[in-house]
């Protein structure tokens, strides 16, 4: 969910070796080049996935990720089951779930202002209603680890790197 911590979770993963790709960068780079006029991010990512199937951004996610011919692949930002299937048909996939709070993410979504975050309550929860839509719970609900990430980035490192050292080690 946004505001959870992923980006701190991908910083980590990239700085022990593994290879991240972010499937929001992949959505934003094709929402630039085939948006609609006034249309937000959420609205395109939810027109194309009706246009072009649940697993669109999926599969553009997995030709980026044919390109660098990794082994060691963490992918940020999966939102539903059938985008999980896409990534299963390339080989072994383990879901790590990160959550946190609702106010806790609703704080940080605040302080952090990013460009396509709107900076309302009110919004946030929309937003979190419309990730819902896209099938993300049951991704959370099935992730093969959960990361807690209701406390400090330190306490949230510390987390990564001891899951970080457990997947290494199988």
């Amino acid at each position: 969910m946004p505001g959870s911590g992923k980006t701190l979770v991908a910083k980590t993963f990239r700085a022990e070796g593994f290879y991240v790709i972010s499937m929001g960068d992949i959505l934003r780079q094709d929402f630039e080049k085939n948006k609609m006029p006034n249309e937000s991010l959420m609205e395109y990512a939810i027109r194309i996935r009706k246009e072009k199937g649940d697993e669109i951004i999926a599969k553009l996610t997995s030709i980026e990720i044919e390109k660098v011919n990794q082994m060691k692949v963490l992918i940020d930002g999966v939102r539903s089951m059938k985008e999980v299937n896409v990534f299963q048909q390339a080989g072994s996939v383990e879901i790590i779930a990160v959550h946190s709070p609702p106010r806790l993410r609703y704080q940080r979504i605040l302080q952090r202002a990013r460009e396509d975050d709107t900076l309302s309550e009110i919004w946030l929860r929309e937003r979190d209603l419309a990730e819902l839509s896209l099938g993300i719970g049951e991704v959370i609900a099935l992730a093969d680890y959960m990361i807690l990430n209701d406390s400090d980035m330190e306490t949230l490192k510390q987390n990564v790197l001891r899951l970080v050292m457990a997947l290494k080690s199988d």
